[in-house]
């Protein structure tokens, strides 16, 4: 018998689109977030947008990356900058 579970390469590009779409405005949101509120914490992030710690802190690491935002200070005190592109 055929598998009827089996999609194919459509539905991989269907699923890549909407995950990156979703990942764009959830890392949107954040930074967002990080501009209205400099001190932020990483808590009050996944608070805001009801997602897990762990969620913001893999986000947060993708805009390191990307140069997209920067910390100046200490992991307590210190504050986000976004860069505005």
């Amino acid at each position: 018998m055929p598998n009827l579970n089996y999609g194919g390469i459509q539905d991989d590009t269907v699923n890549d689109t909407v995950n990156d779409t979703v990942n764009d405005i959830v890392k949107n949101e954040i930074m967002n977030l990080m501009k209205n509120n400099p001190r932020i914490t990483i808590t009050d992030i996944a608070k805001a947008l009801n997602i897990s710690r762990p969620t913001v802190t893999r986000k947060i690491k993708e805009l390191k990356i990307g140069n997209y935002i920067y910390r100046i200070g200490s992991d307590k005190k210190g504050s986000w900058i976004v860069n505005e592109r």
